[in-house]
């Protein structure tokens, strides 16, 4: 079972985030999650944007979903960022996101839990949530307790 609290900690909850732009928020991410992943911030760039390549992460509501797969060596981990405003996310313009779950998992988690990793997206990216998720967005440890408790009372 794919658990998010495992690889989601309090500090990995960051809001509000004030960014103006995908590839800001993409350093961003890079820069936390090497300390978390124990990757370069460049590694965790040059993987973010090659996934982005393959289609776009944005689920709906806001939400939006970069992730990477991530070497063996690396600690498999993830970070929630509430932006302070909306920033294009997507080719077209109009496709805005301000709620960002970046996940960093190695292939044999993406490959036993793609469902659940899947179902985890879709909880998160509901709209009762987003709406939750953003009247919460200056309370981070109130964000963290949400998102847990969200996915795991779907799993049961």
């Amino acid at each position: 079972m794919f658990d998010l609290s495992s690889i989601l900690k309090k500090n990995g909850v960051m809001s509000p985030v004030l960014c103006y732009s995908r590839k800001k928020i993409f350093e961003i991410i890079a820069s936390h999650g090497a300390s978390l992943t124990g990757l370069h911030h460049t590694e965790i760039i040059a993987g973010l944007n090659s996934r982005e390549k393959i289609g776009t992460t944005y689920i709906q509501n806001g939400f939006a979903f970069p992730h990477m797969i991530i070497p063996d060596k690396a600690t498999e981990s993830a970070l929630f960022l509430v932006l302070e405003t909306p920033i294009a996310y997507g080719q077209m313009e109009d496709i805005k996101a301000d709620i960002i779950l970046a996940l960093f998992l190695h292939q044999q988690t993406v490959d036993n839990h793609a469902d659940e990793i899947e179902q985890t997206s879709l909880i998160l990216s509901d709209i009762t949530i987003t709406k939750t998720i953003r009247s919460l967005r200056n309370i981070p440890n109130q964000i963290y307790l949400l998102i847990i408790n969200a996915c795991s009372n779907n799993q049961e």
